[in-house]
């Protein structure tokens, strides 16, 4: 009678859908509720069951640390421990009987809607994917500072695990890394809060002053492969900043995920969100000074990529493509520069490079036409509408030579403004297009409303285009609207001649890719005005 007034107080307190009892092995001896819709099998089936056969296999090693802990604590839990078969999320709470030597696992469902549905999962660990975990850290930090939570972020750097140092043999990895992935995710709160950020990064949201994060991971790693001494590096941040906006604390949470995956030069130990929103601060004001530097002085090069007719493969025009000289990546530094609006000063400088370029041919039809990026952000500055002008003014028949993409459309905020921008530039003689045009609404209404000459078509769509029907009939409706419009289309990132022949069975009419050439310092083309290859330099779109 007591041990049935046990489990229904277990029930009750947990106000679970379904009640297990469990042997000091881990077997279910009893179960009550909702087993048929949460499972499959009826309650009876469940008895003689291990109870982490019943869970996902990503959640059993998690499970398995749970349980450890009870001998320590009354209770454990909520941890989400997701059900095999089970259509919806859902936690588990355990509770330590000291009387009987027995323990009752409550399972409750989630509502839709919890977020649990979109989270990615790494498949070796177990724990939440990069982006995921970054998410929900945020949602942490959030509550932290909105609901007096006390939470810190624990970083954790395994030096060796993966990629050298240490030698594990290939079927121990696997393993090591679930172990691992198990007991990091039973010290995060709710018992998924624990992502792999890179090969031998992790992070974990726990709550505050959980124990002694270095000696937990020693046991644990000890247990995984007694035969291997791995290195740790851990750092351990608050999140109970209430000092901080919310965008200021994410900003602050993200540049200390950066600063201990090593990802930003001259990193230092930051002890707190304030501290890290300072540090990155500064970080930012200095690579602003770097690119700025790097403009004025005018280190960067330009290279020309063909873009050629796709019905005869003469070159139409050449893209100019900015390299940067050993400053990062192309692509990341100019990103970083439209995040931080400071693209002004660069567009223009490739103007001007490009122009001085061009003024090396001889007038007439042997000087090549050329297509630069203009960031939508420089566009909607006076600033840089006046300069832009001014160059263009002093250039005399140069500048006719020069065709102009507008990249990041999609961040335009004034369409009737920018309409009457291009509309100003096109009736100078400089004809205009729109960079990595797409199917979405805003993209068709970006083309009702602004007169162009031609439209990019992304390349996602031309990398996809013999293997996907949708991609395919999307690229077909934006050429047939195109086309009604007069609006030149050009397919981005070619590099196979069926899909070549394709887009021109389709109607698009000029191309770009590596098929038909790579970006060149100098542009060379055939008599016949087809391309001519010499070796590529490797630039990156700018």
């Amino acid at each position: 009678m007591k041990a049935e007034r046990d489990r229904y107080l277990s029930f009750a307190f947990a106000a679970a859908d379904l009640l297990l009892e469990l042997d000091a092995g881990g077997t279910v001896g009893f179960a009550a509720g909702s087993a048929c819709s949460m499972t499959g099998r009826a309650t009876d089936e469940l008895v003689g069951e291990a109870f982490e056969t019943l869970l996902e296999e990503r959640d059993r090693e998690t499970c398995r640390r749970v349980l450890m802990r009870l001998p320590e604590r009354q209770l454990v839990g909520p941890v989400h421990l997701q059900l095999r078969g089970c259509s919806v999320p859902t936690m588990v709470r355990a509770i330590n009987a000291l009387d009987d030597g027995l323990v009752r696992v409550a399972i409750s469902r989630l509502p839709p809607g919890c977020g649990f549905a979109n989270r990615v999962y790494d498949p070796q660990t177990g724990m939440l994917e990069r982006e995921s975990f970054i998410e929900l850290a945020e949602r942490h930090l959030a509550d932290a500072r909105d609901l007096g939570m006390q939470r810190e972020l624990a970083l954790i750097r395994i030096e060796g695990l993966e990629g050298g140092g240490v030698e594990l043999h290939s079927d121990e990895l696997p393993s090591v890394l679930s172990t691992l992935g198990g007991f990091l995710r039973s010290l995060s709160i709710d018992g998924t809060s624990a992502g792999r950020l890179e090969e031998g990064v992790f992070g974990v949201v726990r709550e505050r002053g959980e124990g002694d994060l270095g000696k937990q991971l020693e046991e644990v790693t000890r247990a995984a492969s007694s035969d291997i001494d791995l290195k740790f590096k851990t750092q351990v941040v608050g999140l109970a900043e209430s000092s901080l906006s919310r965008n200021e604390a994410s900003q602050a949470l993200v540049h200390v995920l950066k600063s201990f995956a090593g990802e930003l030069e001259g990193s230092v130990q930051i002890r707190s969100l304030g501290e890290a929103l300072q540090e990155s601060y500064k970080a930012t004001v200095e690579r602003i000074a770097q690119f700025r530097n790097v403009v004025n002085r005018l280190e960067f090069d330009v290279a020309y990529q063909p873009i050629v007719d796709l019905a005869t493969r003469k070159v139409h025009h050449h893209e100019a493509l900015s390299r940067f000289r050993g400053w990062g990546m192309t692509l990341e530094v100019v990103t970083f520069a439209e995040d931080v609006g400071i693209t002004l000063d660069f567009d223009l400088a490739v103007v001007r490079k490009v122009l001085e370029y061009i003024s090396r041919f001889p007038a007439g039809r042997g000087r090549p036409k050329i297509a630069v990026n203009l960031s939508t952000r420089s566009l909607e500055q006076d600033s840089f509408l006046k300069e832009l002008e001014r160059i263009l003014s002093g250039s005399g028949s140069l500048a006719r030579s020069i065709m102009f993409e507008i990249t990041e459309s999609a961040e335009i905020r004034d369409l009737d403004r920018m309409a009457k921008i291009l509309d100003r530039i096109r009736a100078r003689g400089n004809k205009v297009g729109l960079d990595d045009f797409g199917a979405g609404a805003s993209a068709f209404h970006y083309i009702r409303s602004l007169r162009v000459d031609h439209v990019k078509v992304d390349g996602g769509y031309v990398r996809n285009l013999l293997s996907s029907e949708r991609d395919a009939s999307i690229v077909t409706a934006m050429t047939d609207l195109c086309r009604s419009l007069g609006v030149v289309t050009i397919a981005e990132m070619i590099e196979a001649e069926e899909q070549a022949r394709e887009l021109a069975r389709i109607g698009i009419n000029l191309g770009q890719g590596y098929l038909f050439g790579y970006p060149e310092r100098e542009i060379t083309v055939n008599e016949d005005g087809t391309v001519r290859r010499p070796e590529p330099v490797g630039a990156c779109p700018g």
